[in-house]
């Protein structure tokens, strides 16, 4: 593997270029810890070695990230049971192929398994109805958008590490019977 300056500019650069600020918006480390603390969630489904909280996290780039800790793409990732925290980019596309991710994860397995799934709520676009459809939706509430915020993910190169939010958010629990039972939805 190469030496750790030169992983370390790799990951930068990329990160970097994508310069979007949906792209790395993550839940901040409070409600992180919150979820950890009162539901068990000890794995973030999409983080970068620049956001995550927990040390286990999927990320878009295994190529850059893994040196960092990276488990690999949440789409290339099959758990069987857990309870896990999904605030994926917010790109639709991405959206949806999480959802249909989620649902065949939801219907392999009759361990308990449960995603705390995090994205605007974004109610005129088909990726929120998506989620908001699934046969394993247990629970979902609003979060107001003057009410909460989200770490940037360029935080390592600003002053602020937190932005207020542009738009509502959702929380989706989206569960299988013996993950509610487990983890519940509070």
């Amino acid at each position: 593997s190469p030496p750790f300056p030169s992983s370390a500019f790799t990951l930068l650069l990329r990160y970097d270029a994508l310069s979007g600020s949906g792209f790395q918006a993550a839940v901040p480390p409070s409600v992180l810890d919150h979820l950890l603390s009162s539901q068990s969630v000890k794995m973030e489904c999409f983080a970068s070695p620049l956001n995550h909280r927990y040390p286990n996290y999927c990320s878009a780039f295994p190529d850059t990230d893994s040196p960092f800790g990276s488990c690999g793409s949440f789409f290339d990732f099959e758990p069987k049971v857990g309870n896990f925290e999904s605030n994926p980019p917010f790109v639709p596309s991405v959206i949806t192929s999480m959802i249909e991710h989620i649902d065949e994860l939801l219907e392999g397995t009759v361990e308990p398994l449960s995603f705390i799934i995090i994205v605007p709520e974004w109610r005129s676009e088909s990726c929120w109805e998506r989620i908001r459809s699934s046969v394993h939706l247990k629970k979902f509430v609003t979060v107001k958008q003057k009410d909460h915020v989200y770490r940037e993910g360029s935080a390592y190169r600003r002053r602020s590490e937190e932005r207020i939010a542009s738009f509502d958010t959702t929380i989706f629990w989206c569960q299988n019977e013996e993950g509610e039972r487990a983890y519940g939805n509070e």
